[in-house]
């Protein structure tokens, strides 16, 4: 017997040719047919583009001209006690719903690996609201006052309970331009588990240092720390190293070290400045 299962999310049309952004946990991804009802009532097959593991943005595609495509605004920009609006839908009629409320914090250090430590292969750093009702929204858009897009409403399930928070409008950009461009599965792999390192952090653990990646297992096993057959493994990276600029730029709150990494591409050659024991030196790294 074949099982059949439905689900219903929203999203929001990002190219006037019918390019839909939506979080990943909002579709099924496999053997799954998509519709994608607009606004106005209409509805239309859509095809499934790419889903990207580093942001959990996925991509749907309608084959319709000439549709209102959102503008993007600088998340950048964005500071806490912004006024927001989410998008979603009324799923029994598709009709849209809102939701007022507030940019609450920017949390610099959350990684979507939804861990205690940071994956070098997930998005560190995402937008939280104070919406008190988030499941309605999940892949929907929330925008500032002047209609611009400020995120993706996302999710992660920690320790039994569902965290909503938004992507960054710049990161749901640029994972666009990829998808379109190359396709997700151009993104590079380091394999490392690290700890942003913040002033508090580097003060309650004595580090000398206030900012850069601390590679890091709570368990101080160097291979829970890197993982095996890595590039970072190959490289002679350690347990303990803290990562304090790639290619030169620097690793801190504002470009966490897997955000950096992303933005280079598979197969391509970097150069990690690491401070290992108070030494600092150079480590190169095919991704």
């Amino acid at each position: 017997a074949t099982k059949t299962a439905d689900q219903s999310g929203t999203g929001v049309i990002v190219t006037s040719d019918g390019l839909i952004v939506t979080y990943r946990k909002a579709i099924i991804e496999n053997d799954s047919e998509y519709k994608v009802f607009l606004f106005n009532g209409n509805y239309y097959d859509a095809k499934l583009i790419g889903v990207d593991g580093f942001s959990d943005l996925a991509f749907l595609k309608i084959d319709v001209p000439n549709l209102t495509a959102i503008s993007f605004g600088n998340s950048s920009d964005v500071r806490p006690g912004k006024k927001l609006v989410a998008i979603g839908n009324s799923f029994g009629e598709y009709q849209n719903r809102y939701a007022a409320g507030l940019l609450s914090n920017i949390d610099k250090t959350f990684n979507l690996g939804g861990m205690t430590v940071s994956s070098s292969e997930k998005l560190e750093g995402v937008i939280e609201d104070d919406f008190s009702s988030k499941k309605e929204y999940l892949g929907g858009p929330v925008i500032g006052y002047s209609g611009d897009l400020i995120g993706i409403v996302g999710s992660l399930t920690i320790n039994g309970q569902e965290k909503y928070f938004q992507i960054p409008s710049n990161i749901a950009r640029k994972t666009m331009d990829l998808i379109l461009q190359n396709g997700a599965d151009t993104r590079p792999f380091l394999g490392a588990y690290y700890i942003p390192i913040t002033k508090e952090y580097s003060i309650t653990h004595g580090l000398k240092r206030d900012r850069g990646a601390l590679i890091y297992s709570s368990s101080g096993k160097q291979g829970l720390a890197i993982i095996a057959g890595s590039p970072a493994e190959e490289a002679g990276l350690r347990i303990n190293d803290i990562v304090v600029s790639v290619n030169n730029q620097g690793v801190n709150l504002d470009n966490p070290l897997s955000n950096v990494i992303s933005q280079y591409k598979k197969g391509e050659k970097i150069e990690l400045t690491v401070d290992r024991n108070g030494e600092e030196m150079k480590i190169l790294v095919q991704l």
